[in-house]
């Protein structure tokens, strides 16, 4: 008896959970079908051959090539500053400058442009060259200037066309003089 009562006080809780939950309706029950489908075995069958395909075409766009100046046997990669801002920004704010790196300068005509130091915490070579590819002239270990005072201007020795700003010491270690010929490779 008490085996009994135990059973029925656990099913009261479960069937009024099943009513609580559920509607009032009868349910309608599924029929069962007792045939079992059989489906029919996979025949196996020859694939095809592998045949080539042509690889799709992509088109890539080339990078423009490096603008660099070679000088006495050395070849410099070097940024370019076409544009009055961009020339007046120049190496401004750079902490080192490599050995074959440098900043070329370009002009459309014949200028004698002033440079200054400001705002540079490295010292460079100035190298003037003229239209032709001859180095006109060489500012030699130009320090960084002062930010207290007006900066130094350096001028080149006669019109020239681009200038080039390299490492201090690079023009001498280099031999680098006036009269020298520089090669402008992939400048615009």
């Amino acid at each position: 008896m008490v085996l009994q009562r135990s059973a029925s006080l656990l099913l009261l809780p479960l069937l009024g959970f099943a009513l609580g939950c559920g509607s009032t309706a009868t349910p309608t029950p599924f029929p069962i079908s007792t045939t079992i489908t059989r489906l029919p075995t996979a025949t196996p069958f020859p694939l095809p051959a592998p045949t080539s395909t042509s690889s799709p075409t992509v088109t890539t766009t080339p990078l423009p090539p490096t603008p660099r100046v070679a000088l006495e046997g050395v070849t410099f990669t070097v940024e370019l500053a076409t544009t009055p801002e961009e020339r007046a920004r120049g190496l401004m704010g750079r902490e080192r400058l490599g050995d074959t790196q440098g900043m070329l300068f370009i002009y459309q005509t014949d200028v004698t442009p002033g440079f200054w130091m400001r705002g540079m915490l490295i010292s460079l070579d100035i190298v003037w060259i003229d239209a032709d590819g001859v180095v006109a002239g060489i500012q030699r270990e130009v320090p960084p200037a002062p930010s207290t005072t007006d900066p130094p201007l350096y001028y080149p020795p006669r019109p020239i066309r681009y200038v080039l700003e390299i490492s201090a010491g690079s023009a001498g270690e280099l031999g680098i003089e006036p009269g020298s010929q520089a090669t402008l490779l992939s400048i615009p």
